[in-house]
């Protein structure tokens, strides 16, 4: 499949993936995939025809995939692509929050998978798996082949900037009151 116009080893990683890539561009109409010997390269299959009638798959090999650089490098949340069975495709490379543990993320997704009935939304998943404590994941349904995107931050992190803004608030509050004092002493002091 990938030996046109390409200097890419098949080994038996690579066969399985491809394998697993065909199966659900069948199902879902495309797939994606990290090409298991290069995490710099994506493996994409997309299917074209329906799949009880005469069909075609084509797998491509993505070497500059800088449009799925947001899932690799860190942010200020961490963003997965799944499929439509939970299964994590892409993530990040070194994680923002490295105390979310895989398998808590892997929990979390799957419950939230189950009570879609949106295509976007934010849901809080109550954590008693690791030390992270409570998640903030929003999710968004991508048109086709099955594939969500979720992003996830604790939620002590997502509040800890309304926090801030209520500390420098109150800071603020209390210069304009010290301004005022001082102006009205002074003023007062020249009657």
């Amino acid at each position: 499949i990938l030996k046109v116009k390409s200097n890419i080893n098949i080994n038996q990683k690579l066969t399985s993936t491809i394998n697993t890539l065909t199966t659900q561009a069948m199902l879902h109409r495309v797939s994606l995939q990290i090409n298991p010997d290069n995490d710099n390269q994506w493996l994409l299959a997309l299917r074209f025809g329906k799949p009880s009638r005469n069909h075609h798959i084509v797998v491509s090999l993505i070497t500059k995939a800088n449009f799925l650089e947001s899932f690799t490098v860190a942010q200020i949340q961490d963003s997965y692509l799944t499929d439509s069975s939970g299964k994590i495709i892409l993530e990040p490379k070194s994680k923002t929050y490295s105390d979310i543990e895989t398998k808590t993320l892997k929990t979390a997704i799957k419950e939230i998978q189950q009570k879609i009935k949106a295509p976007t939304g934010i849901n809080e998943f109550k954590n008693t798996y690791d030390k992270s404590g409570n998640l903030l994941i929003s999710f968004s349904k991508i048109g086709t082949g099955g594939l969500f995107i979720f992003s996830a931050v604790p939620k002590s992190a997502a509040l800890e900037a309304v926090k801030m803004l209520m500390i420098k608030s109150a800071l603020f509050i209390f210069l304009i009151i010290c301004i005022t004092i001082f102006i009205s002493v002074l003023a007062a002091s020249q009657l």
